[in-house]
């Protein structure tokens, strides 16, 4: 092992912890979206990809059974899944403020 058991303990305990506070970063998004009613300064396919990332995360969090990857991704996830329904209710505003130039 190249890691001690209480240096991997260690790494364990800060993955999870900033694994939460960037899972808590898709909120701010979505805050953003919210606080502006647009979402014209969004990427949907980063949006998207990023989604798709947090659902593979999840699964192989259970198919490990490892609960650190499972809520951290989990957080991940609903906050995504927030920013995606803000990005498509806003994007009608996206799409007239195109039309309009």
């Amino acid at each position: 092992m190249i890691f001690s058991e209480t240096a991997i303990n260690l790494l364990a305990t800060l993955a999870t912890a900033f694994g939460t506070l960037s899972a808590l970063s898709g909120f701010a998004q979505a805050h953003k979206m919210y606080q502006n009613k647009s979402s014209k300064d969004v990427s949907y396919i980063f949006l998207g990809v990023l989604t798709l990332n947090n659902v593979i995360w999840i699964l192989y969090g259970i198919g490990i059974e490892n609960y650190s990857i499972i809520i951290t991704t989990s957080i991940a996830l609903t906050a995504l899944v927030l920013a995606n329904l803000l990005y498509f209710r806003y994007r009608e505003k996206k799409q007239n403020e195109r039309t309009q130039k």
